[in-house]
């Protein structure tokens, strides 16, 4: 699948996140930079929009390893923003919940010499606790190697697994396997992350 689709379907993924939008959101917008082990991922909340004008109230610190059709790691940062004062500690982002809450796994844009995608969300989210595949709206990741046009996209299959944790301080970990491409070929990884004031 070339870039253009893949950055299309990400937009339009993104859009639907936003639709969705009710206690709690985190949609994120990709401003990735850094060496081949550090990148940094914003991620944006916001009750009804995807502004960036809120102030940078919470940052995650993660490390990544996605191995299989694959092999990249490396540590992120992401930023959270949010216009609403109720969802800006860490605290409040984990312990957000409701019907219409979910909560985004924050994630790197970059690992190595590739630029990364995870679309990784739970919906609804009730807050600190583990959450398995079943209850992701959406899961799907993406590589392509830095300054390449192609995208190889790897969607959720009959054999995908995942599993997310949040805590109550709202440092967490996810891992999922066996993503597959086009090919059959399958992605499996680790991640894990704290959270800090912004």
């Amino acid at each position: 699948m070339g870039g253009k689709s893949v950055l299309r379907t990400l937009t339009v993924a993104g859009l639907i996140v936003l639709g969705l939008i009710g206690c709690s959101s985190s949609s994120k917008s990709t401003s990735g930079s850094g060496s081949s082990d550090k990148s940094t991922t914003t991620t944006t909340t916001t009750p009804r929009t995807g502004s960036s004008s809120a102030p940078v109230s919470a940052v995650f610190h993660g490390t990544a390893d996605w191995n299989g059709a694959l092999d990249l790691n490396g540590s992120y940062d992401a930023q959270h923003r949010s216009e609403v004062a109720t969802l800006r500690s860490c605290a409040q982002i984990a312990s957000a919940k409701g019907p219409k809450a979910f909560f985004v796994v924050p994630s790197p844009t970059k690992l190595g010499n590739y630029d990364v995608a995870l679309l990784a969300a739970v919906l609804p989210y009730n807050g600190p606790g583990t959450y398995d595949v079943t209850k992701f709206s959406q899961l799907q990741a993406s590589a392509r190697p830095t300054l390449t046009k192609d995208f190889q996209v790897f969607d959720r299959s009959t054999t995908t697994k995942a599993t997310l944790i949040v805590k109550p301080d709202a440092s967490g970990s996810f891992t999922f396997s066996n993503l597959r491409d086009s090919k059959g070929k399958m992605l499996s990884g680790t991640m894990s992350w704290t959270c800090s004031k912004g």
